[in-house]
């Protein structure tokens, strides 16, 4: 009779050690899950900002292509790879708008003297394709870097700049376009 009494009470007394024992590992748990989280203090933040470098490439304006809303530039570079005649390096130029916009609305005017640019060409000469691919993908936020392209827009006899995000490489391909070009296709 009392064998029958002391089972119950064991198991109540059980299940009230596991209930337990399961909130302690919950809370060690999420104590690890959260120090995995990384903060950025204020100043951290203020500090990240101040040491974003810029990163300005000319691109010629023949170079663009895309409609509303999705452009995109490229520059190549004779390949040092005697099977492949040029490389080129592809970005998408960005509308932080996300709308469909032209592309003298995303761009701003510029004064190119204000600026310190390179002409890629002459910058990349001396470097491989992988180490260009290289330099050109550590180019992010991320790493505190923005690429801008600039370019002449011959039409309006302005200079302009835009952000961009490198896009990647490829081989031998020639970009053609249906038309003028973004830049006298639309006003």
């Amino acid at each position: 009779m009392q064998l029958e009494l002391i089972t119950p009470i064991i198991v109540y007394k059980i299940a009230k050690l596991m209930r337990k024992l399961i909130f302690i590992i919950f809370i060690i748990s999420t104590i690890n899950c959260f120090s995995q989280i990384e903060t950025v203090s204020v100043s951290k933040r203020a500090t990240q900002n101040d040491s974003i470098k810029d990163v300005y490439l000319y691109i010629d304006s023949r170079n663009f292509f895309g409609s509303k809303g999705e452009y995109k530039t490229s520059f190549s570079i004779k390949s040092k790879d005697p099977r492949f005649s040029h490389d080129n390096f592809n970005f998408y130029i960005l509308d932080n708008q996300l709308e469909e916009r032209n592309i003298y609305s995303i761009g701003k005017y510029i004064n190119k003297d204000l600026l310190d640019y390179v002409n890629p060409n002459d910058y990349f000469e001396n470097k491989s394709i992988l180490e260009i691919h290289d330099e050109l993908s550590l180019l992010s936020i991320k790493n505190n870097k923005r690429i801008f392209i600039i370019t002449y827009v011959q039409r309006k006899q302005i200079y302009m700049v835009w952000e961009a995000k490198y896009a990647g490489t490829i081989r031998d391909v020639t970009y053609t376009q249906l038309g003028k070009g973004p830049f006298y296709t639309e006003k």
